[in-house]
């Protein structure tokens, strides 16, 4: 949430700047801004804001509380930097309305609000306390009657009807993904200033994984897809998946496929520490099967066998030591990050 606020106010930024562009003097004019050395913001003697030609003739009519030009932004989350690319669109405002206008001077379209952003032809407007996609023809692709949005990087999720609508502005074809129930995004910081990200979604009660083009990584055919972080020998950390079918729990990758197969009637991570984003990062899982407990590291290595009746560990705050137990006995086991070896203790 914090990275979506930062990209909001650096949007509203760059639009605030235009007040301090190079501006120009012309007598029947109060203010003149240079917009592409063609054309020029200007604001008459009445405080009113239109765009003109450089003979001075009007080109979009002095009427409007405000004018902003609608950019295409592309925004870096890697270090915060924003491209701005020009288009022959702008919005005015007047009153309580906005309106998109183009270089001709034409209404395109009035609504309440308009996102200064250009998404390919498409823009996010507000029409009351609902939102909606309109194209600069003024044909709406999704009405605006959309509950509530996210943001997630370039992806924007539409609530529509109960079901979330998800758009990428990238995309060659201007089309809405098929709807959702949900849709959650899983972020995995695998090392400084890199990150895998990736959209959990679900549909009529199943589960399944989108990355950040929209395209399908694990069929949403799953009965439970739950995130979590696993290690590997270089220490980048992998996104890795419980994921339950048929009943049985097991681990999948990001590719589809299985680490663990699904044939454990309960799996639990064993928790070391919880990031930002509340990602579990694991090494081991416990595994119940048949009533018996065991260990299986994350590529699919027995750590322990699957004999134990109960498997004891800090869950908050695990430190490496086990307690296990068969019948009455119990022993603990220290595990050192590669093997768990038998504590024995001195008479």
């Amino acid at each position: 949430m914090q990275l979506k606020s930062i990209y909001i106010i650096i949007l509203c930024l760059f639009h605030f700047a235009l007040n301090a562009q190079q501006m120009h003097q012309n007598p029947r004019m109060k203010r003149i801004i240079d917009f592409d050395q063609q054309h020029y913001f200007a604001q008459n003697q009445k405080g009113k804001w239109g765009m003109c030609l450089a003979s001075g003739r009007a080109v979009i009519s002095m009427n409007y509380d405000t004018l902003l030009s609608l950019d295409i932004l592309n925004f870096n989350p890697k270090d915060y930097s924003m491209e701005r690319i020009h288009t022959n669109y702008f919005i005015g405002k007047t009153g309580a309305d906005q309106t998109l206008l183009n270089l001709k001077g034409e209404t395109v379209l009035t609504v309440n609000s308009i996102m200064p952003r250009m998404m390919g032809d498409v823009i996010l407007v507000r029409k009351g306390a609902s939102w909606g996609l309109a194209k600069t023809t003024g044909e709406f692709l999704l009405p605006a009657a959309c509950t509530e949005i996210e943001w997630y990087d370039d992806i924007l999720a539409l609530k529509y009807e109960g079901k979330w609508k998800l758009f990428h502005p990238k995309q060659n074809s201007l089309r809405l993904e098929p709807s959702y129930d949900s849709v959650k995004e899983v972020i995995n910081n695998t090392r400084y200033n890199q990150k895998e990200s990736f959209l959990l979604v679900q549909e009529k009660g199943t589960w399944g994984l989108l990355d950040k083009h929209l395209k399908t990584i694990i069929p949403i055919e799953k009965e439970a897809l739950k995130p979590l972080l696993a290690i590997d020998k270089y220490s980048k950390k992998k996104t890795q998946f419980l994921v339950k079918e048929a009943g049985k729990w097991g681990v999948l990758d990001i590719n589809n496929q299985l680490i663990l197969n699904t044939e454990y009637d309960a799996i639990q991570t064993v928790q070391w520490k919880v990031n930002t984003f509340e990602i579990a990062e694991q090494p081991l899982f416990v595994v119940t099967k048949n009533g018996k407990k065991g260990i299986v590291d994350a590529a699919g290595n027995i750590v322990l066998p699957i004999e134990y009746d109960v498997i004891n560990y800090n869950e908050t705050a695990f430190d490496g030591l086990f307690e296990v137990k068969v019948g009455t006995v119990s022993k603990q086991m220290q595990w050192n990050g590669t093997t768990t070896v038998e504590l024995v203790l001195n008479p």
